[in-house]
């Protein structure tokens, strides 16, 4: 899906990968406030169209100089060839 498509929408609106499990983890870190770091990710490719991709995502909650909580913060990192390569 081309990135103007993507942006704005959530995690389950996305035909790939297990989204209902990561917007789950994004409520559960808006909610509690702890960190998740380092979660990997395979999200599959059209058939034919080479191997999986790999990601490592951290969530991180944000938060005004008040104490209002402002959203979540997601880094996603491709880690596909080192997830292969060991």
């Amino acid at each position: 899906m081309a990135r103007e498509r993507r942006l704005g929408r959530r995690p389950r609106e996305s035909p790939t990968g297990n989204t209902g499990e990561l917007e789950t983890l994004v409520r559960r870190v808006l909610t509690s406030g702890r960190c998740v770091t380092g979660r990997e990710y395979r999200v599959p490719t059209a058939a034919g169209r080479g191997r999986d991709r790999a990601f490592s995502a951290s969530f991180v909650r944000l938060g005004d100089a008040g104490g209002r909580v402002l959203g979540v913060c997601v880094l996603v990192l491709v880690v596909t060839d080192r997830r292969w390569a060991g």
